[in-house]
């Protein structure tokens, strides 16, 4: 399937109060998973934990992404959008106060196309998917 995906972040609302995008970024892969606890007997125990969102992004770490790296209370909202060849929507992922817990730089030397990627894991408290949202409960 040929389309493009984009990761657009922005500052919370209380500090943007004209809600604009501060960074785009394109995607080459994105998933998301959630998970529920479940007992030795294969059943459910928890509700459903954690909502994180991982992405590639074909690129050299900026700044901004190093702070979001480095700083424990840096969050941001965002969404990523999913278009097909004719830049028809397929998906969008919004998610509120996003956290970056995770960060790794894959380097690949030249012949594969794409050299760098880097890999974000993003946990948000708050991601709508569709008509369903989805709150994170911290303890």
């Amino acid at each position: 399937m040929d389309g493009k995906a984009t990761l657009k972040l922005r500052k919370p609302s209380k500090d943007n109060t004209q809600n604009l995008y501060l960074h785009n970024y394109d995607v080459i892969h994105c998933e998301y998973s959630f998970d529920k606890g479940i007992t030795k007997e294969g059943q459910v125990r928890t509700e459903v934990l954690a909502g994180n969102i991982r992405v590639a992004l074909p690129m050299l770490p900026t700044d901004e992404l190093m702070a979001w790296v480095f700083d424990k209370s840096k969050k941001y909202n965002g969404e990523i959008s999913i278009n097909d060849a004719y830049e028809e929507s397929l998906e969008k992922i919004y998610f509120e106060e996003g956290r970056c817990v995770g960060f790794r730089m894959h380097y690949e030397p030249a012949g594969s196309g794409q050299d760098v990627v880097l890999l974000l894991t993003i946990n948000a408290q708050r991601m709508i998917i569709g008509d369903v949202e989805y709150k994170n409960r911290y303890n």
